[in-house]
C-alpha cells in the first residue's frame, strides 16, 4: 500500500490517553487533521526492542505491536481514532509480526477480531494466517470519528503467546479515490 506512506507524517508522539490505555499520535497531512492508536496493554520492551502504539504507524514492517496481558491477549484492543467523521468503505491489517518468516511464526497472530465503530457498526471478521495486507470492508460506507480492533481469538506462536499486530489503518484514501 504506498498510499498510507505518503498521507502519514514521520513525527510521532507516545502520550498517555485518560481512557483508552498508551497511546501514539501522529499527523495525517491530506484527509485528516490528527489521527491517534491506543492499545489496551503493550508488551515490555526486549533489550532494544519495544512494542508500543506507535509502531502501529511505522511502515517499514520491521517493528510491531504486541499486547502486554498475560495468555494471548484475549480481549486486549487496538483504538483508531481522529476528530471528524470520515467516509470509510474499509481498513487494512498487517497481521503477526511481519519482520521476518520466523518472528511471524514464533508469535501469535489474531485470528478473529471483533470491530466496533463509533457510528454503530460492530462486526467479527477472520483474518488469515499470512504474511502481508488483509483488507476489512465493511457492510456499507460508514462515518466513524474511531475503530476499535478486539482480539477474540488467535493463531498460535511456535514459540511466543504475544499476540501482534504489525500495522493498521482506516483506508481514507480508498473512500476518496477509489479501489486501489
Amino acid at each position: 500500500m504506498k498510499t498510507r506512506i505518503t498521507a502519514l507524517a514521520i513525527s510521532l508522539i507516545l502520550a498517555a490517553g485518560p481512557s483508552w490505555g498508551k497511546c501514539s499520535e501522529a499527523i495525517y497531512t491530506e484527509l485528516v487533521d490528527g489521527y491517534r492508536f491506543c492499545v489496551s496493554s503493550v508488551l515490555s520492551p526486549q533489550g532494544k526492542f519495544t512494542y508500543g502504539p506507535e509502531n502501529l504507524l511505522n511502515p517499514t514492517g520491521q517493528t510491531t505491536w504486541c499486547e502486554g496481558v498475560p495468555g494471548d491477549g484475549i480481549g486486549e484492543y487496538i483504538l483508531m481514532e481522529w476528530g471528524n467523521p470520515y467516509a470509510l468503505k474499509s481498513m487494512v491489517v498487517e497481521n503477526g509480526y511481519v519482520k521476518s518468516e520466523k518472528a511471524f511464526l514464533d508469535n501469535n497472530r489474531v485470528k478473529r477480531a471483533r470491530i466496533e465503530t463509533s457510528c454503530g457498526v460492530v462486526m467479527e471478521v477472520q483474518l488469515k494466517d499470512q504474511r502481508g495486507t488483509q483488507r476489512i470492508s465493511f457492510p456499507y460506507v460508514v462515518k466513524p470519528t474511531w475503530i476499535k480492533f478486539t482480539i477474540l481469538d488467535v493463531y498460535r506462536g511456535r514459540k511466543y503467546k504475544d499476540t501482534c499486530v504489525s500495522s493498521i489503518w482506516p483506508d481514507f484514501e480508498e473512500t476518496r479515490w477509489g479501489s486501489h
